[in-house]
């Protein structure tokens, strides 16, 4: 099996390690975005952080986030 090394001095990591490390990395900057501001829609968030929007209502939900339901204020219908 190949290692892989994230950083020279540090231990080596599998791919299956890395891809763990990458998924956690990902998941926290959702959930930054996702907490720092609360107004920003979730197709916003998943254009900013590069991920697609089912991964950010996944993790929204995961989470316990929730977003208000409903037209966006100011609009009629």
């Amino acid at each position: 099996m190949t290692q892989m090394k994230t950083r020279p001095g540090s231990l080596p990591l599998t791919p299956t390690e890395a891809i763990h490390v990458a998924r956690r990395e990902y998941v926290q900057r959702v959930l930054q975005l996702l907490q720092t501001d609360e107004g920003l829609p979730y197709l916003a968030v998943a254009l900013r952080a590069r991920v697609s929007l089912r991964t950010v209502t996944r993790i929204a939900a995961d989470a316990g986030i929730r977003r208000k339901r409903g037209p966006k204020p100011g609009r009629r219908s």
